[in-house]
């Protein structure tokens, strides 16, 4: 059975797909913003189709929870960028 787990030292401890640094995120945005099916997530990460429904399921038990961590990554973005046109 394919766990979905949570380390600190893995992915900042963002939820991420047991064994991998494949995180819900990652394939979340790959199946709801980019539209890909499931077996094409799966085949664009090399993993098991589970570990994608995995993701999933999990996405929509926690959907609060991960939107949350896309919209920190999404800040950190902009900071970044914001940082790299100052440093220029």
């Amino acid at each position: 059975m394919v766990q979905i787990v949570r380390n600190s030292r893995i992915c900042g401890g963002k939820a991420c797909i047991e064994g991998t640094r494949i995180r819900v995120i990652d394939v979340i945005e790959r199946y709801k913003i980019l539209n890909e099916s499931p077996e094409d997530i799966a085949e664009g990460f090399a993993i098991d189709i589970d570990a994608v429904f995995a993701a999933i399921s999990y996405y929509y038990k926690h959907v609060s929870e991960i939107k949350n961590e896309i919209d920190q990554d999404k800040e950190f973005v902009k900071r970044m960028r914001k940082e790299l046109v100052h440093a220029t």
